[in-house]
Order: C-alpha cells, then structure tokens, then sequence
C-alpha cells in the first residue's frame, strides 16, 4: 500500500513538472487521424506501464488526454478508455507491474506452489 502512494507522488512530480505533457504532446501532435492518435496513445503506455506501475500512468494522464481531446473536440472517452486497457495489458506483462499479480502471487506462495516468475 506505501508503494502505491510513494508511486502516486512520483506521478504528481512529472506532471507538475510537464515533462509527460510534452512528451505526449509530442506524440499526438504528429497524428493525422483519430486511429494515429489512438496508435500513438496505446502502444507507449503499454510499454511504459509493463516497467511502471499501471494506476499512476493511468492518474497521470487522464487530464493531459483530457485537455488534448478538448483542444481537438474530440470525445475524450474515445482515448480514456484504450488508455486504462492499454495500461492494463502493459501490467499483465510483467509480476510487479500490477497489485492484481502480486495478489495472485502471493495466493499460490500461500497453497504451496511455485508461484509466478518475473515474466510469468
């Protein structure tokens, strides 16, 4: 649980600082269509969020895809949603990234089997 809330910190210092703003600014910006945005959105955070935890990705950038979609009148529950699956599926790839694994991990340690491995 005090991982959790030192990662919510971690998360509040990027955005404060507006590096993951312009990062991703960076990102959509090039994108011509709404599927090249999506593209551009999904496909880092998956890769992010299988090395970093899922929920501060996720809190993070909620209000710069928020902000980004209101710029361009889009819906921004056309990006919100792919952003927590894409967050999700990142999680699943690895045993740390995701409470729902550490859980599960320690279900199995508990009815005396191996486990999970790192990399399942």
């Amino acid at each position: 649980m005090l991982t959790i809330a030192l990662l919510f910190i971690v998360a509040g210092v990027f955005e404060k600082s507006g590096l993951i703003e312009r990062l991703m600014s960076t990102f959509l910006a090039k994108a011509k269509t709404h599927r090249g945005a999506l593209s551009r959105l999904v496909i880092p955070i998956s890769g992010f969020s299988a090395f970093l935890n899922n929920t501060p990705i996720v809190v993070t950038l909620t209000p710069i895809i928020k902000k980004w979609s209101s710029e361009h009148n889009i819906s921004p529950s056309k990006f919100l949603l792919p952003l927590s699956y894409a967050s999700i599926l990142g999680g699943t790839i690895t045993l740390m990234r995701t409470s729902t694994n550490l859980v599960i991990h320690g279900l199995l340690l508990d009815f005396d089997t191996n486990g999970l491995s790192f990399f399942k």
